[in-house]
């Protein structure tokens, strides 16, 4: 039983960290800030009354349609693993000044979901612009941890000090 609490527990971790998409999708991207990605039958449209819940298939979609309508275009896989790598920067200034050693400078604010979401934008641009089914994937690597490391972490002396 603690081998499935752990592995749904680390699911939730991957989960919550792909939670911000429930209410905002960010993007700094593709020419600017936007308020936010509203899903409705048709097309997103941009407004602050986004669907409460979006699966990450409806997320991947919701970005593709953000892509081809306002976007243009996706920059080149090249382009956005570049980007990506930016904002997972982004996303490690603001937890190194709320969670570790340094303050945020003037100016500075914290941030963290919206680096969070920017990360996720770009990584489900690049899921898209190649073909994969990130849902699916997250399915397979959630079984493949399952099974490699159901009792790794439960027997790690360093987890349990």
């Amino acid at each position: 039983m603690k081998k499935y609490l752990r592995e749904i527990e680390m699911a939730g971790v991957i989960l919550a960290s792909t939670g911000i998409v429930n209410s905002l999708i960010w993007g700094s991207i593709y020419g600017g800030w936007i308020c936010g990605i509203g899903i409705t039958d048709d097309s997103p449209i941009i407004h602050s009354n986004v669907k409460s819940k979006m699966t990450i298939k409806e997320a991947q979609e919701a970005v593709d349609r953000w892509i081809r309508e306002y976007g243009v275009r996706y920059f080149s896989e090249l382009t956005n693993m570049a980007v990506l790598t930016e904002e997972v920067g982004e996303l490690a200034r603001v937890i190194a000044r709320k969670y570790g050693d340094q303050s945020f400078k003037e100016g500075e604010k914290d941030n963290l979901g919206e680096e969070m979401a920017d990360v996720l934008w770009v990584l489900l641009c690049l899921a898209n612009q190649t073909g994969v089914d990130l849902t699916e994937e997250l399915q397979k690597s959630i079984e493949k941890k399952t099974e490699r490391d159901s009792l790794r972490h439960i027997h790690n002396k360093k987890l349990l000090a």
